[in-house]
């Protein structure tokens, strides 16, 4: 009787420790990075994917060009009314509209059921993966890793490959460090303290003009670019970007590119875009230093990029680039470094973005230009600004 008991007390403890296990797998499968082309979506408990009845669903906004930055030639439209609530895919050849009360999903051309759904969510509207994707003519990817499930959709217009981009993630840390802070979202956050400049003396973070209080800029577009002429904070710069889920555009010059591949390859593993910083003058040798950047890029990052900007104004030569096809960055609100204190500097951007339709802010990667973001990203932040990656299609 009790070399059965003893047997039963083992079988029970070894079926407690198979359904821990169980749970801990369960729980890190549930942790999904998930990237689109060359460019990381973010991550946030609401918005994770999850499998229902062996299908993988993921939120709907991982196809929408406005949320990711890629634009893969799909867009969406919610409609909610006494009749019922639908959810509206529109691409080129066809729309489908999925019932979110019935559960039903119709090919609207045709008016044939498609034999799929879309789930609601922690308030979030998820579609079947695969089979969306399938629809829609992309390509969906999976690897296992030690910091969650890696999901990729790309449309052939991709940089990378999947390995190499996964690798370029793992080699600079990206997706250890998305790992780390979704684990810290899922706890409650503390409240942020003031910045400690020495023993018993703090600073509070950086008043608007006047000591108004932050401006209501909700929606408003606005877009960040980095003159890459210094190098000096661009560490610094990438990783206050990853902290805030914000994206942006880098500007190497062409000639400095060859020093400077593992920073081009943490920008591009980190989800921002990556461009020429030219000069202005002769036509031939913005030119040669076209062919010369772009030659560099694809060799240092595999990355084929059709956008620019010039470190002087020069109508002529901007003229020449658009009609050669490149897209071109023209900043509207100047925080390159001047010499001023960081404080007076950040303060002016703020004022200036808020008298802009549309902003556009222009940083250097150096030591001020880290120190500057970190005084104004909050605040934009917080003003509501709709932080947008100032891809081709948006230039």
């Amino acid at each position: 009787m009790k070399r059965l008991r003893r047997l039963l007390a083992c079988l029970c403890a070894a079926a407690l420790v198979m359904a821990l296990a169980l749970s801990a797998a369960a729980s890190e499968e549930s942790v999904y990075q998930m990237a689109v082309n060359d460019r990381f979506v973010d991550m946030s408990a609401e918005a994770m994917p999850f499998q229902s009845d062996g299908v993988l669903y993921a939120p709907y906004t991982l196809f929408d060009g406005n949320v990711t930055g890629v634009a893969l030639g799909v867009s969406f439209s919610v409609m909610r009314d006494d009749s019922g609530y639908y959810l509206y895919m529109y691409r080129i050849g066809g729309t489908l509209r999925f019932d979110l009360n019935a559960g039903t999903c119709t090919d609207q051309n045709t008016g044939e059921s498609m034999g799929m759904r879309a789930i609601i969510r922690n308030g979030t509207i998820f579609l079947p993966l695969n089979r969306v994707s399938r629809y829609c003519e992309l390509t969906t990817s999976q690897r296992l890793t030690p910091y969650g499930t890696f999901l990729r959709l790309t449309n052939g217009k991709e940089s990378l490959s999947t390995q190499e981009f996964l690798e370029v993630a793992m080699v600079s840390g990206r997706l250890q460090n998305r790992y780390n802070d979704y684990i810290r979202s899922l706890s409650p956050s503390a409240s942020v303290p003031a910045v400690t400049t020495a023993p018993g003396q703090t600073v509070p973070p950086a008043p608007t003009p006047g000591g108004a209080e932050t401006p209501d800029r909700n929606g408003v577009r606005l877009y960040l670019a980095f003159q890459c002429t210094d190098g000096s904070g661009l560490e610094a710069i990438l990783d206050t970007l990853d902290r805030s889920g914000v994206r942006a555009l880098f500007l190497f010059r062409p000639e400095d590119l060859a020093g400077r591949g593992d920073q081009v390859r943490r920008v591009v593993g980190s989800g921002h875009a990556v461009g020429l910083l030219l000069p202005g003058g002769d036509l031939d040798a913005v030119q040669a230093s076209l062919s010369q950047g772009s030659a560099l890029l694809e060799r240092i990052a595999r990355l084929r990029i059709h956008t620019a900007a010039l470190e002087q104004n020069d109508g002529q030569v901007l003229r020449w680039l658009t009609q050669l096809g490149w897209a071109c960055w023209t900043g509207n609100v100047d925080g390159l470094d001047d010499g001023r204190g960081q404080a007076a500097q950040a303060n002016a951007i703020l004022a200036a973005a808020a008298e802009r339709g549309s902003v556009r802010i222009t940083l250097d990667d150096g030591a001020a230009g880290a120190g500057i973001l970190s005084r104004i990203l909050p605040r934009l932040q917080q003003a509501g600004y709709s932080i947008r990656l100032a891809v081709e299609s948006e230039l």
